[in-house]
């Protein structure tokens, strides 16, 4: 899915209890990280979020930079009525 150096969006900021397995927030709806460690498997990835500070992330949590700029296009057209 994603490699080292990908750039995604967080698409959910929402704080996560350690229960789940994976980090707390520490991560801003819209804001842009880079993965920094290679994915484990497919659920997973890497990033240094807001802190600073190196954490493991559902990839449930993000969408390729791709896709959120498609997504935003997509949005203001619709506003625009294009």
């Amino acid at each position: 899915m994603w490699k080292i150096g990908d750039k995604i969006v967080c698409i959910d900021d929402s704080f996560i209890t350690k229960m789940d397995g994976y980090s707390d927030s520490y991560l801003t709806n819209g804001k842009m990280y880079e993965i920094i460690l290679s994915p484990i498997n497919d659920a997973i990835i890497y990033i240094d979020n807001d802190e600073g500070t190196t954490k493991v992330y559902s990839t449930k949590r993000f969408i390729s930079l791709l896709d959120y700029r498609r997504k935003k296009l997509k949005m203001i057209c619709s506003k625009m009525e294009i």
